[in-house]
């Protein structure tokens, strides 16, 4: 007489997902330890700039200029690069989402909130940009 195991298909599921769930921690806390690394490469950088442009803003001083405007004069530089970089982040999110999860338990057809922001900052501001190249 054959023997029979029941076999409780959670269980089975739940082993399945034991190595995704490591690997979901891993990369997460990796993740937090780059997003660290980056805040305080940016800190440095703002010191630094500060730091070299010392002249020129003890010059804007005496000119009148008051410490929004210096303020506004470093926001705006680093706001270009604040859309770089998420302009550059969102595009490798998407194709490292796309190269990775494509047939996979995670893969969906439908955009999440993410890709769609992704997109918009890609098309919108990569057009917003190539206006103001192109002078129209």
């Amino acid at each position: 007489m054959p023997k029979y195991a029941i076999i409780n298909s959670e269980e089975e599921y739940e082993k399945f997902l034991k190595s995704e769930r490591a690997l979901i921690k891993l990369l997460s806390f990796v993740s937090a330890i780059c997003v660290l690394i980056c805040v305080f490469g940016f800190v440095s950088l703002v010191s630094l700039t500060c730091e070299e442009r010392r002249k020129e803003i003890a010059i804007r001083k005496i000119n009148g200029a008051t410490a929004g405007d210096i303020l506004s004069m470093f926001a705006k530089e680093y706001f270009l690069l604040l859309i770089i970089g998420a302009v550059i982040a969102f595009t490798a999110g998407r194709l490292f989402h796309h190269a990775t999860l494509v047939g996979t338990l995670y893969d969906t057809d439908e955009h999440s909130g993410m890709d769609i922001l992704g997109d918009y900052f890609r098309y919108g501001i990569g057009s917003h940009t190539l206006r103001r190249v192109a002078g129209v």
